[in-house]
């Protein structure tokens, strides 16, 4: 099960990534500090009416294909998640939940969660609240190809 949890984080990343370069294809820049770069708050992305939120230090980004919330990181990275974040990827992305039947119900999700933290599998930021999985990092230096 294990292994499902780890393929969602990753189809979750995929979707992140894919998200920060309809951004980046917009402003020419990873928006970590869109509110010093005078970029609105929320808008549409392209033509394939993709939207976009900022908050705080994060944004939240939806397309025909997913809906993605994520913070970025003080160095600008972006592979951060957190149970919370996947749920709602897992209720708002279409098809998500119908390819991950087994995390339905939020209790499967959270023990799954806590098992991956307790193997080592998925590991705390050095700073905020968010985990990682050494194997998939994004962010300016490191490839954000999906």
């Amino acid at each position: 099960m294990e292994d499902r949890l780890l393929e969602l984080i990753h189809r979750y990343q995929s979707c992140m990534s894919h998200a920060v370069d309809l951004l980046v294809q917009k402003w020419g820049t990873v928006p970590v500090e869109w509110a010093d770069l005078g970029m609105p708050q929320s808008g549409k992305l392209n033509s394939e009416n993709a939207r976009y939120y900022f908050h705080g230090v994060g944004c939240w980004v939806t397309t025909a294909a997913f809906s993605v919330d994520w913070d970025f990181s003080l160095d600008g990275s972006f592979d951060g998640f957190d149970e919370d974040r996947l749920a709602k990827f897992l209720r708002f992305s279409p098809g998500v939940a119908e390819a991950f039947p087994e995390f339905a119900e939020a209790d499967r999700l959270s023990s799954e969660f806590q098992s991956a933290i307790d193997r080592g599998l998925i590991r705390k930021a050095r700073t905020g609240d968010r985990w990682h999985h050494e194997e998939t990092r994004l962010g300016p230096e490191q490839d954000s190809s999906h």
